[in-house]
């Protein structure tokens, strides 16, 4: 959606959002702008290629946004500070992840698909592959049947000693 925000000019208010197109040596932004910063919705095209189109706090990424790198990787999601962060889909030309994001690494849960349609869905922690999902659903499973059963243990054994106590008592 276009911007609603008027042209900035000389006489406008730096704290008020106004749109403007700025060139400097890494490309072109067009968007909106607040300090004489990109602030608000933007497209910034770099000279080698990649682009960005999003919202923007204070000259980063901020909030959801789209890059499309000059190779043809892509990135869907959510930013903080100019990083991958939050939920978002990078796909690239050997496959596509699509899960949780933090700091710019993969960490979360999440799902990345092979070009070969190979699947890795599970926990993933600054970028690492750390736990298949279905083994943690049978490691979770097989813990909760462990505490179950020492949960059962205990109750009899307090019945037992209730039940002697009583048959001391008589």
């Amino acid at each position: 959606a276009a911007s609603t925000a008027p042209w900035c000019t000389s006489s406008h208010k730096s704290w008020d959002i106004c749109y403007d197109k700025k060139e400097n040596a890494d490309g072109v932004y067009e968007g909106e702008f607040k300090y004489d910063r990109r602030w608000g919705r933007g497209t910034f095209k770099y000279e080698n290629g990649d682009k960005y189109v999003g919202d923007w706090v204070d000259n980063k990424y901020h909030g959801q946004g789209t890059l499309t790198y000059a190779n043809g990787d892509k990135y869907v999601g959510e930013f903080m500070e100019s990083k991958f962060h939050g939920q978002g889909t990078f796909t690239f030309v050997n496959g596509e992840y699509v899960g949780k994001y933090r700091d710019g690494k993969m960490h979360g849960y999440g799902t990345l698909t092979w070009a070969s349609g190979e699947l890795q869905t599970g926990a993933w922690k600054e970028g690492k592959f750390i736990q298949d999902w279905q083994e943690a659903k049978q490691r979770r499973a097989e813990e909760q049947r462990k505490a179950e059963e020492q949960r059962r243990a205990e109750e009899q054994r307090r019945a037992e000693e209730q039940r002697r106590a009583e048959e001391q008592r008589r």
